[in-house]
């Protein structure tokens, strides 16, 4: 019975997301102003990188890097984000397959509303991990500014694997030099 509740711990555990990557920032804060409003307050968009999602079979999504987006209104103007208009690009410029949103559709924002989205990218025509650049990641989203198109993006770099041990600690025999 024990050795059932230990597989179950296990297995419920385990991420969806390959641990080898990770990246920094986390998140970027971008601001967005509608053309030609001086006096306005920007639109936020906070933007990060969730993981690189491998093949998992309990998962209805591909294989492929998941992003979220958090829109921040703090504009007086309405806003709009069409997840139809993001996009991901590897540090070899090359473009992700066309993101699987949640939720779908356009996002429309009163001024004051915050908006999120989860958008799952799948590696480019069957594409894996290694055969792409994964060094660095750019995310480049359009939001609609009281019917002007404003397009940001953010950048992500790869943390080398020493930044991110996911067990720091360790029993051993240390040396230090006085």
């Amino acid at each position: 019975m024990s050795l059932v509740v230990l597989a179950a711990v296990v297995v419920s555990g385990c991420s969806v997301y390959d641990s080898r990557y990770a990246f920094d920032p986390g998140p970027v804060d971008v601001l967005a102003s509608k053309p030609g409003a001086v006096d306005a307050e920007p639109v936020r968009t906070l933007v990060t990188i969730l993981g690189v999602r491998r093949a998992d079979d309990r998962s209805a999504l591909p294989p492929g890097v998941d992003v979220r987006l958090r829109v921040d209104n703090t504009s007086p103007y309405p806003v709009t984000l069409d997840p139809a208009k993001l996009v991901l690009f590897s540090a070899g410029l090359e473009r992700f397959a066309d993101a699987i949103v949640r939720p779908a559709g356009p996002i429309d924002l009163a001024p004051g509303d915050s908006g999120m989205i989860d958008a799952s990218f799948p590696y480019p025509e069957a594409a894996t991990p290694g055969e792409m650049d994964l060094s660095g990641l750019n995310v480049r989203w359009t939001l609609v500014i009281d019917g002007e198109s404003v397009t940001s993006s953010a950048t992500f770099g790869r943390l080398p694997r020493g930044y991110y041990d996911r067990h720091p600690h360790r029993i051993g025999v240390g040396y230090q030099r006085y």
